[in-house]
């Protein structure tokens, strides 16, 4: 009887001490999913990309905020590598479009990383700001003559904004 008490004892002051600890995790339900689309820029889009990126389903909201940040990262790189070799193709009237966008998803690559820092310490604020930040940049690219530039712009939009919701979500609590 006395071991099974000051176990209980034991836990009990963990748990008080630590409450983290034993935080329990919820996981998106369709209803989250739904609750964070109706906020989104472009409902259609985040309905779909919910759906259909892997592992957002079972993560909790911070979870699901890293991976939708993992991908907006592939992305954001993707489409840097993509306008460096346009660069190269060196087509000069576009050459300035290029050049410009190229500058802006450099600071988008580094705003998502800096945003998934801030995610991973808990700062939720700066999760948002860079994030923002990293939206800002690729949107910029939307109206550029040099395609397919501006769709992977769009896309990127799309996905930070649902980064942002999910990032504001989170400062609520």
């Amino acid at each position: 009887m006395f071991p099974v008490l000051l176990s209980l004892i034991i836990m009990l002051l963990f748990t008080t001490i630590f409450p983290s600890a034993v935080a329990v995790s919820v996981k998106l339900t369709v209803p989250d999913t739904s609750t964070i689309c109706d906020k989104s820029m472009n409902q259609t889009f985040c309905e779909s990309f919910m759906k259909s990126t892997a592992g957002i389903s079972t993560a909790d909201l911070a979870g699901a905020g890293g991976i939708i940040l993992d991908v907006s990262s592939r992305s954001a790189a993707e489409t840097e590598d993509y306008i460096k070799t346009q660069l190269a193709a060196g087509d000069p009237k576009l050459a300035e479009a290029y050049k410009k966008c190229l500058e802006n998803y450099r600071c988008a690559v580094s705003s998502i990383a800096d945003a998934k820092a801030s995610l991973a310490s808990k700062d939720y604020e700066g999760m948002n700001l860079k994030a923002s930040s990293a939206q800002s940049e690729t949107d910029t690219c939307n109206e550029a003559e040099t395609d397919p530039v501006p769709e992977r712009s769009r896309y990127m939009c799309n996905v930070l904004d649902i980064v942002l919701i999910i990032a504001n979500k989170l400062q609520k609590g």
